[in-house]
């Protein structure tokens, strides 16, 4: 019965008089999703299913990972194991352009208009952050100072 992460960052938002806007739509992350090619989504499935004995200690690990503010670590991670059960990472390759690098692009450019306009606050899942292709660095790229908060 809880909200997710972002509903309760929009809830609280709400309730402090703020607008909250979201830098991407919910059809933008549907196309992002299908335009991964099928083969690619087949192999991903596949190494899912041959992780799911191990999957509670994946989810833990990736918690862990998260918490001691290590987010790179993740994606690679997930590949490894997949290659672990006889999955290619190279079938990774094209959700990682459609479902990170792409749209780290689209929300760092809505989030440069919100920026300009001063006093936000953006948050976005974990993923998006690190890394050369990821929010972090193209923002600071962009001239801003991205902090953390804890």
């Amino acid at each position: 019965g809880r909200l997710p992460l972002d509903a309760n960052l929009a809830k609280d938002a709400e309730s402090r008089g703020v607008k909250a806007v979201g830098l991407e739509t919910v059809e933008s992350q549907f196309r992002a999703l299908a335009s991964v090619p099928e083969p690619d989504q087949i192999e991903m499935l596949k190494s899912g299913i041959r992780f799911h004995d191990r999957i509670d200690d994946m989810l833990e690990t990736m918690i862990q990972l998260y918490l001691q503010r290590q987010l790179g670590a993740i994606w690679p991670l997930q590949i490894e194991l997949a290659e672990k059960v006889g999955v290619s990472g190279k079938a990774f390759d094209s959700a990682e352009q459609s479902l990170l690098v792409k749209r780290n692009l689209g929300m760092r450019d809505k989030a440069l208009g919100y920026l300009a306009q001063g006093n936000a606050f953006i948050a976005v899942g974990g993923l998006h952050l690190p890394g050369k292709q990821g929010l972090v660095t193209l923002l600071r790229e962009a001239g801003y100072t991205v902090t953390a908060v804890e």
